[in-house]
C-alpha cells in the first residue's frame, strides 16, 4: 500500500502540470483565434462602427485570393486586436452594395462613425497591411462606395469575371485549358486531313481527265 501511495504521489504533481500546460496552450490558442474570427453583420455593423475605426475585409469564402490571404489576416488581427475585422459578402450582402464592392478581396478602412473610409490597394503583405492599418490610411484617397468602377469596355468586364472564376476555382481553370488545347489539336487534325483528302480528289480528277 505504501509502495502504491508513493505511485500516486509522484504520478498527481505530473498530471496536474499536464493539465496546466494544456490548459495554457488552449488558452492562448483561443487568445489568438479570437481576434481573427471577428464578423460584422448586418445587424451588429452600426453598433460596433460608432465608436472606432475598423480595417475590414470583404470576401467571399469561394474565393481564391481570399483564402490566401487568410493566414496574414489573421496574423493582422491577432497583432492589432478588434480593429481588424471581416464580412462574409456571400451572407451579407448589404453590407456588400452599401461599400460597393465588386472584387474579392477587398480591404477597406472605415473611420469611427462610417462616414470617411478608404480602400487599401497595397500589397498584402503582413507588414504592409500593419502599416497602412496604424497610419498609412491617413495619406489615402477618400473611397466613393457609389462611384461607377474604372473598367470602360464590357468585353473587359467579361474577361475579369472569367479570370476571377478561374481564379476561384483551379479545377474549372485547367479543364479548360486542356479544352482548348484537344479543340486546337483536333482542329489541325482535321485540316490536314482534308487537305490531304482534297489534294487526292484533285489528282483522281486530273488522271480521269
Amino acid at each position: 500500500r505504501r509502495k502504491n501511495s508513493n505511485k500516486l504521489e509522484v504520478i498527481d504533481p505530473v498530471m496536474t502540470g499536464f493539465t496546466d500546460v494544456c490548459l495554457v496552450v488552449f488558452m492562448a490558442y483561443g487568445l489568438g483565434t479570437s481576434a481573427a474570427t471577428h464578423h460584422l453583420t448586418e445587424s451588429s455593423f452600426a453598433d460596433e462602427i460608432r465608436s472606432k475605426d475598423m480595417f475590414i475585409k470583404f470576401y467571399a469564402p469561394w474565393c481564391a485570393h481570399c483564402k490566401k490571404l487568410a493566414p496574414t489576416w489573421n496574423s493582422l488581427a491577432d497583432e492589432l486586436g478588434d480593429l481588424v475585422a471581416m464580412v462574409d459578402c456571400t451572407e451579407q450582402s448589404a453590407l456588400r452594395d452599401q461599400f460597393g464592392i465588386r472584387s474579392y478581396p477587398t480591404l477597406i478602412y472605415v473611420e469611427a462613425g462610417g462616414g470617411k473610409m478608404y480602400k487599401y490597394k497595397g500589397e498584402r503583405s503582413l507588414s504592409a497591411l500593419a502599416v497602412f492599418a496604424r497610419t498609412g490610411w491617413k495619406s489615402a484617397p477618400l473611397y466613393d462606395p457609389t462611384a461607377p468602377p474604372p473598367t470602360a469596355a464590357e468585353g473587359q468586364n467579361v474577361l475579369i469575371a472569367i479570370k476571377m472564376a478561374m481564379n476561384a476555382y483551379p479545377k474549372l481553370s485547367t479543364f479548360i485549358a486542356l479544352s482548348m488545347v484537344g479543340l486546337l489539336v483536333a482542329s489541325i487534325l482535321f485540316c490536314l486531313f482534308f487537305c490531304e483528302y482534297d489534294t487526292h480528289v484533285v489528282e483522281d480528277l486530273t488522271k480521269r481527265d
